[in-house]
């Protein structure tokens, strides 16, 4: 079964674990925002096309909500 990092393209890969580097610095705010627990909700449902719909906004946030509404019933 594949993860995320290989269904990832190369830059993707790099940008997302650049930014996992510098989040985890030692001293800074590791705090998760809210907005990332919604995407990792929507993503779970919808895989990554799904998530990759919210990084292109070929989806609103009205349209998220709705779906993930309807997931959760």
């Amino acid at each position: 079964m594949a993860n995320l990092l290989d269904l990832m393209g190369e830059a993707d890969r790099e940008r997302m674990l650049d930014a996992y580097k510098k989040r985890t610095e030692k001293g800074k705010d590791t705090k998760v925002p809210p907005e990332t627990y919604l995407i990792c909700e929507f993503a779970t449902y919808f895989g990554w096309d799904g998530l990759q719909a919210i990084r292109n906004n070929d989806i609103t946030l009205e349209e998220v909500y709705v779906l993930l509404e309807g997931m959760r019933k």
